[in-house]
């Protein structure tokens, strides 16, 4: 055999010996995967079934909700036609009370300090009555659900 044979096999034997160790790594590797995997595995399943009994009471709670839905759609009708019945007749005006105040037990105190001086308080420079939201009405409760549902 010449040197260049030699040569050549020395090289191809080095080449497959580092693809041996190669492959020798990756099958340890894969093995820690494996390992790994097995034991996620295993807590999904723990976990599913923790989990099994939340679908029965989600679909209870979903039957609850879908109840009440249909009880609060009632309850605004019958709102809707009080509304209407009571803007239909006008409210009886309430009786004429006088409250007389509680007599004063003790004389007041004179006042202590420095007086206050005399103040000119135009009470609708603090307060805007021409406000449009001061004079608007409230929602009705269908306006307001139907707000919600379109916000939603």
């Amino acid at each position: 055999m010449s040197a260049e044979t030699v040569v050549l096999l020395v090289i191809v034997g080095v080449i497959v010996t580092a693809i041996a160790l190669h492959l020798i790594a990756i099958a340890a590797t894969l093995r820690k995967i494996t390992a790994t995997l097995t034991n996620v595995r295993g807590g999904a399943q723990a976990i599913k079934g923790q989990t099994d009994p939340v679908n029965s009471v989600m679909t209870a709670i979903a039957g609850d909700v879908d109840a009440i839905d249909d009880d609060l759609e009632g309850l605004l009708m019958m709102v809707g036609e009080a509304q209407v019945a009571a803007a239909a007749e006008p409210p009886p005006s309430p009786p004429p009370t006088r409250r007389t105040p509680p007599a004063r037990r003790t004389q007041p105190r004179p006042a202590t300090g420095a007086a206050l001086p005399d103040a000119d308080v135009d009470v609708e420079d603090i307060v805007d009555f021409d406000d449009e939201a001061l004079a608007s009405r409230p929602p009705s409760m269908q306006e307001a659900v139907a707000r919600a549902r379109t916000a939603v």
